[in-house]
């Protein structure tokens, strides 16, 4: 990247890592310390990562580590109602179009960001990306509808196996940060 340069790619992927401890417990510790403290990045800001936790049914787990232990969330999507499911489709929708119609209007006064030079040039790459980010959580939250959208038809023949590993998947590919034990770097999930 050339000196002054800014590149801002929708395709780059995020940072990834695979947390592993030899117990629930040290799991959990470590996870729960990661979601009350985050980290400091570069500027000192405090940053909390996406985070996901896979582990077992019959593991004890710490309350605020439920939160983002993706059995519970697999279990709220596959158990929503079709009311809820509506409703969370078109809060989802709204975020998506709502981002997107923002980042229109400040690529449209492109311009006026760039007369105040490199300053004005970084506070639209700011709030794009933080445009970006919506979007993607909002376009990641109906893509997760969508799998369980076959749940409300008729005479539905669902796979939900197939369902529950879909959305399994898609909590560890947005996940910065997957916490697991040691024995559980085994599943099947990890090799997909």
């Amino acid at each position: 990247m050339g000196k002054g340069k800014l590149m801002l790619s929708p395709t780059a992927r995020k940072p990834r890592v695979l947390v592993c401890a030899p117990s629930n417990a040290a799991t959990d510790e470590l996870c729960e310390r990661i979601l009350k403290e985050g980290f400091r990045d570069l500027s000192l800001a405090i940053v909390f990562p996406d985070i996901a936790r896979i582990g077992s049914e019959d593991a004890a787990m710490a309350d605020t580590v439920k939160d983002v232990w993706t059995e519970a969330r697999i279990r709220w999507y596959m158990s929503i109602s079709l009311p809820a499911f509506k409703e969370e489709y078109a809060n989802a929708d709204a975020k998506l179009q709502h981002a997107e119609a923002n980042m229109r209007s400040l690529l449209g006064r492109l311009d006026s960001y760039a007369a105040k030079g490199m300053e004005g040039i970084m506070e639209l790459a700011g709030q794009l990306v933080e445009l970006q980010v919506a979007r993607s959580r909002a376009d990641l939250d109906l893509a997760r509808l969508n799998m369980v959208a076959p749940l409300f038809l008729p005479n539905r023949h669902v796979r939900e196996r197939q369902m529950r590993e879909e959305l399994e998947l898609s909590f560890m590919g947005a996940a910065e940060l997957v916490f697991t034990t040691l024995s559980s770097t085994g599943r099947r999930i990890f090799t997909m």
